[in-house]
């Protein structure tokens, strides 16, 4: 998962890592690659929460007022 993430990171793409939706060989090394690359590479967050943010997003756009 971080390794991926830097080279996505390295090649100018922002990069989100979902916390629920990935896996480590153990739940010590899963934290401290999710610390990693919140410190490091992008943003962390669980699936529940990305849901949400995309669901208000689209919303707002909806609703938004066409220029």
């Amino acid at each position: 998962m971080e390794s991926t993430l830097r080279d996505a990171v390295f090649l100018e793409y922002n990069a989100l890592a979902l916390s629920d939706c990935t896996a480590d060989m153990n739940l010590e090394l899963h934290e401290s690659a999710l610390a990693r690359i919140e410190l490091f590479f992008g943003w962390v967050c669980r699936s529940d929460e990305l849901i949400t943010a995309l669901a208000i997003a689209r919303d707002e756009t909806v609703t938004a007022p066409l220029m």
